[in-house]
């Protein structure tokens, strides 16, 4: 057992009882960060989602049924590895955008997808939790990032 045992689902949840929301050709419509986290909700296997600030790597809201201090301690490792990753790009001098960052720990994907900066999102990143027996890394990824696009702060 490791220490993201704990991110498994409670029992009585069921992370993937609700049907999936999102067609192949979702365009994002703006959304408060309160929607943004429920539709993670709706991505197949999603097991928890929160949204995190990177310039001081709190947990400014979360859902789903993974403990609170788990997803909290998980936003804070996904803030220093952003600010690292960030960094770097910026030190190669790319125009290129962080689309995302993804963790594999055992059989959970953990996906950290900031927030474009146009969107009042400086700093903000939607963090979700996804358990790999049920969810599709592409689509995991494309909605998630669909729901960052669509955020508004």
């Amino acid at each position: 057992d490791s220490s993201f045992d704990r991110f498994r689902p409670k029992q009585n949840v069921h992370a993937c009882s609700r049907p999936i929301r999102f067609s192949s050709a979702m365009v994002p419509a703006p959304m408060n960060p309160l929607e943004a986290l429920d539709l993670c909700l709706d991505i197949d296997g999603c097991v928890g989602a929160a949204l995190g600030d990177h310039s001081s790597g709190l947990t400014l809201g979360a859902v789903g049924g993974v403990e609170r201090e788990m997803l909290d301690a998980a936003v804070a490792a996904a803030t220093k590895t952003l600010r690292g990753t960030f960094k770097v790009v910026a030190d190669m001098e790319s125009a290129d955008q962080v689309d995302d960052l993804i963790i594999n720990v055992g059989d959970r994907i953990h996906i950290a997808c900031p927030v474009p900066a146009q969107h009042n999102g400086p700093g903000l990143f939607l963090y979700a939790v996804f358990d790999s027996t049920v969810t599709g890394l592409g689509l995991a990824r494309k909605h998630l990032r669909s729901l960052a696009d669509g955020l508004l702060v």
